[in-house]
């Protein structure tokens, strides 16, 4: 328990664990937050934005910045044992054990069936 005297009031909405200079930066990131949703209002509900030829949508150098780093990551591609690794346990190895999986139970269906072992009218897939 707290010592005599002080109270502790959790239920207060401006309580904060943050420094005075923290909550200062978080007030000012609300703020350009609050301009920039507005920007990007103006921007869009502007009735007269497609005179402008920019085609519909507001430029965004973060969003080009991105779009251009994934178009370009082929180029700085490296292959290495860990990316092999990666495209064998995600796509080589499922497709490829499955396939054999798959083919080991056609085969086994298809010397069970010419062993007679499985009766004709009881055969799977008898209507294909």
């Amino acid at each position: 328990m707290s010592g005599a005297g002080t109270l502790q009031n959790w239920g207060r909405p401006d309580t904060y664990n943050l420094s005075e200079g923290e909550l200062q930066l978080v007030k000012e990131r609300a703020q350009r937050r609050v301009q920039m949703k507005a920007e990007y209002q103006r921007l869009i509900f502007n009735p007269y934005r497609h005179m402008s030829g920019d085609g519909g949508q507001p430029f965004d150098p973060l969003m080009q910045r991105f779009s251009s780093t994934r178009a370009d990551y082929y180029h700085y591609f490296k292959p290495n044992r860990w990316n092999f690794m990666f495209l064998f346990a995600v796509w080589l190895g499922p497709v490829a054990g499955l396939s054999l999986y798959l083919q080991k139970r056609k085969w086994s269906f298809d010397e069970k069936c010419r062993k007679a072992e499985i009766p004709w009218r009881y055969r799977a897939r008898k209507w294909q």
